[in-house]
């Protein structure tokens, strides 16, 4: 029986950033997904349930705080 990998989420609104962490992760054993921005982010978060979620606190329309209580509300 094969245990399936953790998957990490990361919300940057820098595409090279999103392309050096899926790098890193993704030859790191995890499972990578991103988002540019916090709406796309909060749908795929809802969609995929991920185990760690990492954001950037300055984000152009809602920084980084401000989507992390969002997220929480949504529980």
């Amino acid at each position: 029986m094969s245990e399936e990998r953790p998957l990490v989420c990361a919300v940057e609104d820098d595409p090279d950033l999103r392309l050096l962490l899926e790098r890193c992760l993704s030859g790191g054993g995890y499972r990578f997904v991103s988002a540019a921005d916090p709406v796309e982010a909060e749908a795929l978060i809802l969609s995929e349930t991920p185990d760690l979620i990492l954001f950037d606190v300055m984000m152009p329309r809602m920084n980084g705080y401000d989507f992390c209580s969002r997220l929480q509300l949504s529980e």
